[in-house]
């Protein structure tokens, strides 16, 4: 997995302390431009970034510090990462992504042993429903069933 940090200035909360992570958020971007993603991040007026943001080919940005708070997902911020998959309604996932969202989740859950939710943005906000989404979050949650990795919603899956 290629990882390329290109940490923001902005559009993030800064914490001196750890803390508690216990949920992984996944996103749909709506859009196949992970320039035009990333740049929207670093637009003041977005109030909004990801911890990481998977491209088309596989290459994960990590944007945001796993000690600080992306805003991504409100009132579940300040527990969770939230990792941007780039792609439209119109252009499902590439395999390349696939695997490397597979990756970082697996790495993540490995090195933060508090993480035992995996959500879809769409769970969480009645404002989202991409239901590509859900089928990836669904997917994923099979795949990490070993990991006792849960639905928050439902309980153990």
């Amino acid at each position: 997995m290629k990882i390329v940090a290109e940490f923001l200035d902005i559009n993030y909360k800064p914490c001196d302390k750890p803390r508690k992570i216990d949920m992984i958020v996944l996103h749909s971007t709506g859009s196949d431009d992970v320039n035009g993603v990333i740049s929207w991040f670093k637009n003041p007026a977005s109030q909004v970034s990801a911890h990481y943001v998977i491209d088309k080919d596989g290459t994960v940005y990590k944007l945001v510090r796993l000690n600080d708070i992306a805003w991504h997902a409100k009132e579940y911020n300040s527990r969770s990462i939230g990792i941007e998959i780039v792609h439209s309604i119109l252009k499902p996932t590439t395999k390349e992504q696939r695997i490397a969202l597979v990756e970082l989740v697996a790495e993540l859950i490995k090195n933060i042993s508090t993480i035992k939710y995996l959500q879809g943005h769409f769970e969480l906000s009645r404002m989202k429903s991409d239901p590509y989404e859900r089928t990836i979050v669904t997917d994923l949650r099979s795949y990490f069933r070993l990991y006792n990795i849960r639905d928050e919603n439902k309980g153990t899956i």
